[in-house]
């Protein structure tokens, strides 16, 4: 498989005059979707289901398909179809360091591999890197057999991308949604010199701050530094506990800004 755009193709379809994207995000605790106009790009429709609590990997297909039957209008022409894993299964690599022959050398560091896991990877070319992850395989077959086609990305390739498009003026950057953390750093001076990305489990809103304080303390990064935090909660809560802590931060709630909707 080529590096890159992952793209599966079964059967073409034919152009309606009404066309819509649909992007997925999947993973072991919740499903989200967004359809979209594809001429306009606004969007349609937005939902999240988030299990009771995490399911092992064979039942997520499941899990999707009781979405697409019951939450989706499956007879609607997608134009795009588009689906983004959501796990732990990934390490990012420096181009200069990549060989496809080490993926799997190199992503057992970060996850525990089965003899049989299909490895892929993405390319954020504006830093240099690659994503190598290990994609729920049996969504992807899914999708294909309900939609023909589906192109996907590990959701943290395509975070990464949103951050450069949209935030970029930021060196520090945070996501959280679900209970999990994701924390990005880039060089003050050197934009595109990605200095660390993880994601992390968190349950309690001191989870962030014990990662964000962690995180800052690890690179000495001072008092004034800017953080932005996007966040699914709009919660007075969190708010004023971050900024006990933290002097400049700045909160984006997704849903209002849309930040989801456009990866």
């Amino acid at each position: 498989m080529e590096i890159g755009q992952q793209l599966l193709i079964l059967k073409e379809n034919n152009v309606s005059p009404e066309s819509y994207n649909l992007v997925l995000i999947v993973s072991d605790y919740f499903i989200s979707y967004f359809i979209s106009d594809e001429v306009s790009k606004k969007l349609i429709k937005f939902d999240r289901i988030i299990f009771e609590k995490k399911i092992k990997e064979e039942y997520i297909s499941k899990k999707l398909k009781d979405v697409l039957d019951k939450e989706l209008n499956t007879k609607i022409k997608f134009e795009n179809i588009k689906v983004l894993h959501e796990n732990d299964l990934f390490i990012i690599t420096p181009n200069e360091f990549y060989n496809k022959k080490d993926e799997r050398f190199f992503l057992q560091f970060n996850a525990s591999l089965k003899t049989n896991d299909f490895i892929c990877t993405d390319r954020i070319d504006y830093l240099k890197v690659k994503n190598t992850f290990v994609p729920f395989v049996n969504v992807n077959n899914l999708l294909i057999e309900y939609f023909g086609k589906v192109e996907y990305y590990h959701f943290n390739t395509e975070l990464i991308k949103k951050y450069f498009n949209q935030f970029s003026d930021f060196s520090f950057f945070a996501y959280t949604d679900n209970q999990k953390l994701k924390i990005l750093v880039t060089d003050d001076k050197n934009q595109n010199k990605l200095l660390f990305f993880n994601s992390f489990n968190i349950t309690v809103n001191t989870d962030i701050i014990y990662y964000l304080l962690l995180v800052k303390q690890q690179f000495s990064l001072g008092a004034d530094q800017k953080i932005i935090l996007i966040s699914d909660s709009s919660s007075k809560t969190l708010t004023e506990e971050l900024n006990q802590f933290f002097d400049n931060i700045q909160f984006e709630n997704y849903t209002k800004n849309n930040f989801l909707n456009s990866l």
